[in-house]
């Protein structure tokens, strides 16, 4: 039993390994670095972010561990934790959907506020959902 469980905990720190070496080529000069998480988007930001259809992707580095996250215009306020391509990159995707009336930096910090309350999990099966309670 206790073995099984160290294996586990071995397998789950190799992945976590091997997802921040893959993004921390992503990381550089330009990082958005909010309470000790650092955000580098995927694509240039519109300023301010207020298209209805609106979407941002950054790249996401907590300090234990990378993810991708995903910013959409919504009138949902949510947070959903996904599984992103589970053979290959084995990347939690973390999409939160709420309505941007702010500027980038400060949809951001609200963001990483949330973040911060959240136990994001090593390993998802399945979709987890988290109310923004905005």
């Amino acid at each position: 039993m206790a073995s099984s469980l160290l294996r586990d905990e071995g397998i789950k720190m190799k992945k976590k390994a091997k997802r921040r070496k893959m993004c921390m080529v992503h990381f550089g000069d330009d990082d958005i670095v909010i309470d000790g998480f650092r955000l580098n988007p995927v694509h240039l930001i519109d300023e301010p972010p207020h298209r209805p259809e609106a979407e941002y992707d950054f790249y996401l580095d907590t300090g234990d561990d990378c993810y991708l996250l995903r910013l959409r215009n919504s009138p949902h306020n949510r947070i959903v934790l996904c599984k992103h391509d589970p053979i290959y990159y084995d990347f939690i995707y973390i999409v939160v959907e709420k309505p941007l009336l702010s500027g980038m930096y400060e949809e951001l910090k609200f963001i990483v506020d949330k973040l911060k309350n959240i136990e994001i999990p090593t390993r998802i099966y399945t979709e987890i959902e988290y109310d923004l309670g905005t």
